[in-house]
């Protein structure tokens, strides 16, 4: 008899983890992407002006490493690279920007589509820096800030084969420069000169899940 409860009880227990496995699969805990695409600056500007319309938009390129700590909760770590250049020949102005994001974030995923495909999304925080290499006024020098940035992000994920996927993600980047630092000399900005670091970019790419 005392056998008979030992192998319904390990009988049990089987069938009890096999029920967990199926309802609980597994799931890639880490997320390598690589992408690219197209930003735009929101900032106010002067209207009909080329030289800032030109400043506002360019590519950027993203990469991004999410730890998931369960099926749907995960930790992340981001970096963003948006790069443009505009030239204003009235002033003799020349411009090359090159905008920067490194931060953490949490990260929120949900299977769709039958686990075809997860829709990701999250939030984070971290810094931004600008610099700006160039002229102006025939004297070349570079403008340099960085201030405490936000990042909002939601996209999705569609499964190619092996734990690789292609993505397509909307950020939207915030933030604001109140001093920047030219050749040494460092300017305050204040109110409506405040360099505004706010954008907003569409980038697809490649996913890695293992």
């Amino acid at each position: 008899m005392t056998k008979k409860y030992l192998l319904l009880t390990i009988a049990i227990i089987y069938c009890g983890f096999t029920q967990a496995q199926i309802f609980e699969p597994e799931y890639s805990k880490l997320r390598l992407a690589v992408s690219g695409g197209y930003a735009y600056r929101l900032g106010k500007k002067p209207a009909n002006d080329a030289y800032f319309r030109d400043i506002s938009q360019g590519p950027v390129f993203n990469a991004g490493l999410i730890y998931f700590l369960n099926r749907n909760h995960g930790v992340g770590l981001d970096y963003s690279l948006f790069s443009t250049a505009a030239s204003l020949s009235s002033s003799n102005i020349l411009s090359n920007i090159k905008i920067t994001y490194i931060g953490a974030s949490y990260r929120f995923r949900q299977p769709v589509f039958n686990e075809k495909a997860a829709w990701i999304s999250g939030i984070g925080v971290g810094y931004i820096g600008y610099r700006d290499q160039g002229w102006i006024e025939r004297v070349e020098g570079t403008i340099k800030g960085g201030t405490v940035g936000t990042l909002l992000n939601t996209g999705i994920d569609f499964k190619i084969w092996n734990g690789l996927s292609a993505g397509v993600d909307i950020n939207l980047y915030g933030g604001s420069l109140s001093s920047v630092t030219r050749n040494g000399a460092t300017t305050q900005l204040e109110g409506d000169n405040r360099e505004s670091l706010t954008r907003v970019e569409g980038v697809a790419g490649l996913r890695y899940n293992f």
